[in-house]
């Protein structure tokens, strides 16, 4: 009749042995830890000025007093920052934060430009001292 075997029969064949895969993680390569290499980082040093949320004419107000002076622009820079802190805590400077209308926070530029147009430059090259 049928030639097809019964599914509940059993058979003395034995079944085909199939192997085991291999363990996935014994198969992933690892990799080898390196030591990122800092030689671009060091050579171009002198050239990062990082200013987030700065006119970008700021920036370059900062590299033409540095290469007027001869200095770098990192030393122009904290001089500025430094300068602007002492006069602040002496009540010298004024900041007067006002709510931004675009968010939840407070601001000192109120308005989408946070600079004027024009910045009059400085011609007196003799540092002037704030109130002392």
């Amino acid at each position: 009749m049928n030639k097809r075997r019964s599914p509940f029969e059993t058979s003395n064949e034995s079944m085909p042995v199939v192997a085991a895969p291999p363990d996935l993680y014994e198969s992933l390569r690892i990799a080898e830890p390196r030591k990122r290499s800092r030689h671009w980082e060091k050579q171009h040093q002198s050239h990062k000025a990082v200013y987030r949320g700065v006119d970008p004419r700021l920036s370059l107000r900062v590299k033409s007093i540095a290469s007027d002076l001869l200095v770098p622009e990192g030393e122009v820079a904290r001089a500025v920052i430094e300068h602007a802190l002492r006069c602040y805590e002496r009540g010298e400077f004024d900041l007067n934060p006002r709510p931004n209308p675009y968010r939840l926070r407070m601001t000192l530029f109120p308005t989408h430009d946070p600079m004027p147009t024009t910045i009059p430059k400085i011609q007196n090259k003799s540092p002037k001292r704030c109130g002392g």
